[in-house]
């Protein structure tokens, strides 16, 4: 009994070291079977892919290229060894995709490991007439920090793209519009203005022809607002800056006053406001300054001759 027990723990400890090496087996091959199976899915996902995945040498050569990506180049053959990017695509494409290989390398050879994906846009010739393509490209990197090849993805955009003409050719449209609206209830308002000029020509009362001439400037003040839009490209807000210097220059020109010799200094911070709130603003600053036109500067006054007019920007 005495010489059988040193056998038996010896047939024990075989056994317990046989069942940790089938258990270990058991996992390296259920690892094998997941790696295998999650490579035929991948596999299974870029062949029914409706992107065109390319993987291109560092050279340029293509390596492979799935089915969406060969019918969109016109071929149904898989790539073949030593193949060019201008076997698949127009030559333009093909150097602007070769381009951003170069960048990438670049980049890698100054040390960058960040952000080397790069996102452009190529036409591509295929079956059914030029398409747009949304690329990403994207290196392989050996262990070493070398390239080992480039994936590209690329999406076909053609229908975007012709949604985003359409739709910038109906803001264009929108655009001509709303100048012309500008434009006519500009010259509209300078029908009036000159309309009130006529009549104030006839005018010998002196408060009727003030209170006529009061109206004028009121008037041009809004037409002032419609001239602004109109030579501007948003159509939304108002240069507030530029709208009043052009209100204070009006002033000058309408208070005919060469022996009174006032000036007029404008310091106006850059800022926009909305239509209505720009006539309003408008509206102020013509009573101001021609308030200050009027009475600010009476007949023995000996001092400098200024209006300043100043804006900035509160809260």
């Amino acid at each position: 009994y005495q010489q059988m027990l040193p056998m038996g723990y010896i047939l024990g400890s075989l056994f317990k070291i046989s069942l940790i090496i089938g258990i270990l087996l058991l996992y390296f091959y259920q690892a094998r079977a997941e790696t295998a199976r999650e490579r035929e899915e991948l596999s299974f996902f870029v062949r029914n892919a409706s992107d065109f995945i390319v993987s291109i040498a560092p050279d340029g050569t293509v390596i492979s290229a799935n089915p969406a990506a060969l019918r969109a180049s016109g071929r149904e053959r898989p790539a073949r060894a030593n193949d060019r990017l201008s076997d698949h695509l127009p030559p333009e494409s093909a150097e602007a995709l070769q381009d951003r290989m170069r960048l990438i390398q670049q980049k890698l050879n100054e040390g960058q490991k960040e952000e080397l994906s790069q996102q452009f846009e190529i036409r591509i010739h295929s079956a059914d007439g030029d398409i747009v393509t949304e690329v990403m490209l994207d290196p392989v990197l050996l262990p070493d920090g070398s390239i080992d090849h480039f994936i590209s993805i690329c999406r076909d955009i053609t229908e975007r793209k012709k949604n985003e003409t359409k739709l910038q050719s109906m803001l264009d449209e929108k655009d001509v519009l709303l100048k012309e609206v500008h434009h006519r209830v500009k010259n509209n308002m300078q029908i009036i203005i000159s309309l009130l000029n006529m009549q104030i020509q006839q005018i010998s009362d002196a408060p009727a022809k003030a209170q006529f001439i009061t109206t004028r400037d009121r008037i041009h003040t809004m037409a002032a607002v419609h001239e602004t839009l109109y030579r501007s490209r948003d159509f939304a807000n108002i240069d507030l800056a530029g709208y009043l210097k052009m209100l204070a220059m009006h002033a000058v020109s309408s208070f005919d006053l060469p022996a009174k010799r006032i000036t007029v200094e404008t310091a106006l911070e850059n800022m926009t406001l909305d239509l209505d709130r720009s006539i309003l603003c408008g509206l102020i600053a013509n009573e101001l300054i021609t308030n200050a036109f009027k009475h600010a500067f009476p007949d023995g006054f000996a001092g400098e001759r200024k209006i300043s007019v100043s804006v900035s920007k509160y809260g």
